[in-house]
């Protein structure tokens, strides 16, 4: 296996954008700004079984993320699958590891 695909968002569709990292909380209230929900050092996940697994992105005020995160760090822009030209939206990580998960 190539190391591209065992590294989380290493498919080559997250433009840093390193200059906008200071403007943390424009990135936040852009409506189209995404959350990585990071439990334990790994990335939360939808799917499974008969679905494609996925990245469970979630929307910044989304109540999960709201109840669980307290700190954000900006990974850059990010272009979603399905999107077209210029519809990149602001992508964050943040550690919920705290939450504990009714069953594992």
């Amino acid at each position: 296996m190539r190391k591209a695909e065992t590294v989380t968002l290493a498919g080559g569709l997250l433009e840093r954008q390193a200059h906008r990292r200071a403007d943390s909380a424009a990135l936040l209230a852009d409506p189209r700004a995404r959350v990585l929900p990071m439990w334990r050092g790994r990335p939360l996940v939808n799917g499974g079984e008969d679905e494609p697994v996925r990245l469970a992105l979630r929307a910044v005020d989304d109540p999960f993320v709201t109840a669980h995160v307290s700190v954000w760090v900006f990974l850059g822009e990010a272009l979603p699958e399905d999107a077209g030209e210029g519809a990149s939206r602001p992508l964050f990580a943040a550690d919920i590891s705290a939450w504990q998960p009714e069953s594992i």
